[in-house]
């Protein structure tokens, strides 16, 4: 058990990072829930894929916003206002749901959920030190797994008894916990973290030369599972619109969609991701979202069911929050850390809310245009599935990068494991080291030894 390895001093932070994280999740759980059944029911379903759009562009500036507020300030108040005011927002926002009210909700959840993650994993790395962090990071994210089952499981009952848009209260519940949560962290921080290490803007001038082959093509892998996730997204909705015309019976089906995604991703992190990661290595763990996307993409194309594509939206939500996640943290590994710093922000951000919103531009292009009817949405996996291909090819290139970005990292002697949030037993990783112990260069040689000692 993780808890059992964390020592005495650092169970009562971790106990309410892990009830912070619950409750940042669940309240994103149950505001997505209301938030997408509201839109699909009561609102004109023509404008979805456009909603993709106006999130990547209104998520680019709230959090430039927030940034602007929140530098050089005290971190828990900060998240303690913006917590508030999120809190606050929803239950203005409750009885006033009709007309324009609820695409801006739509897109306001989102930006909730960015900010409020954002803000948690901010406070966790100040917390937790790196000799910590591969045993207490995973813990949290499974926490993030049990919101999901819990949040899950809670709101057909809460519908029924309630109704379907009082889950936005249940939403601003679940965030004042949270807030409640910060309050006890403080003494975990030192004044010179709450007052000073706030997210700093990188120099814009500097991206492009840190732009190599490799990183190039992690670049693509993040910027193809955001297009190819926004059009099963879009599927997905879509299709269960049709199926649960009812407001109240889509809230239901979309809660249980995420208590048995949320079930499946926990069984993933805790039992299979690390041992997939160990037997077979970064190729199978870079394969295993696009194939699985693949397979649903492919049985909704034939069939047009509301069976199929929940499977290609549950593999992309199991996938993802597992062996992707975990895959992406490990493809950093030998990338310098300046360098990282300089480009991970705009491929995580920029690139992965650009394509997001592309690929909603584009359905609604088509769609509004008829070129794809409405009532024959299974076109839409031609291009995932196109997408899936060059996904494919990329991970086979990416993997063949990644061993040559570990020897180049290792001949430079600037690699290091302190950074990763899980231990390292992939096989690349041990036979570069063995690799590398073969060189000529005694220095290279004796770095290599010393990596040996982080390994399990």
């Amino acid at each position: 058990m993780s808890l059992l390895k964390i020592s005495s001093s650092n169970r009562l932070p971790v106990f309410l990072l892990l009830l912070m994280f619950f409750s940042i999740i669940a309240a994103k759980i149950t505001g997505d829930s209301v938030r997408d059944a509201v839109f699909l029911v009561e609102f004109d379903k023509s404008y979805l894929p456009l909603m993709y759009v106006v999130i990547a562009v209104s998520m680019a500036f709230a959090v430039f916003i927030y940034k602007k507020i929140a530098f050089n300030r005290d971190l828990i108040l900060v998240t303690t206002c913006s917590g508030i005011v999120f809190v606050t927002s929803l239950f203005l926002i409750q009885p006033l749901l009709v007309g324009l009210v609820i695409p801006l909700l739509y897109v306001w959840i989102d930006i909730i959920s960015a900010i409020t993650i954002m803000q948690f994993w901010i406070i966790s790395g100040e917390i937790v030190d790196n000799r910590d962090a591969k045993t207490i990071f995973p813990l949290l994210g499974v926490g993030g797994s049990l919101a999901g089952i819990a949040a899950g499981f809670s709101i057909e009952p809460f519908v029924r008894v309630f109704g379907s848009e009082k889950l936005l209260f249940l939403s601003g519940i679940f965030l004042g916990i949270s807030i409640i949560s910060v309050q006890f962290l403080r003494p975990f921080l030192t004044q010179e973290t709450n007052n000073n290490k706030q997210i700093k803007s990188s120099d814009s001038s500097e991206y492009s030369s840190s732009f190599g082959p490799y990183i190039k093509h992690i670049a693509v892998m993040i910027g193809l599972s955001a297009f190819v996730s926004s059009v099963v997204d879009y599927q997905f909705k879509m299709t269960a619109a049709a199926t649960f015309p009812d407001k109240g019976d889509l809230v239901s089906y979309f809660g249980s969609f995420y208590m048995i995604s949320g079930a499946a991703t926990l069984l993933m992190q805790v039992f299979l991701t690390g041992f997939i990661l160990r037997r077979f290595g970064i190729l199978i763990g870079l394969l295993l979202l696009p194939i699985a996307i693949g397979f649903g993409s492919s049985g909704f194309l034939f069939s047009g069911t509301l069976f199929a594509v929940f499977l290609a939206k549950f593999s992309d939500q199991l996938f993802k929050f597992s062996t992707s996640n975990a895959v992406q943290e490990i493809l950093w590994l030998p990338v310098a850390s300046g360098k990282k710093q300089q480009v991970k922000p705009i491929i995580d951000g920029t690139i992965r809310s650009g394509l997001g919103g592309l690929a909603g531009l584009l359905i609604f292009v088509f769609v509004s245009l008829d070129l794809i009817p409405v009532d024959k949405l299974y076109l839409l996996s031609i291009p995932v599935l196109v997408g899936v291909v060059i996904w494919f090819w990329n991970s086979v290139q990416l993997r063949d990068g990644y061993i040559d970005a570990l020897m180049s990292a290792i001949e430079d002697r600037r690699l290091s494991f302190d950074d990763i949030e899980h231990d390292i037993s992939d096989p690349h990783v041990i036979s570069t080291i063995s690799d590398a112990m073969e060189s000529k260069d005694e220095h290279t040689q004796l770095f290599a030894l010393s990596l040996l000692q982080n390994l399990p």
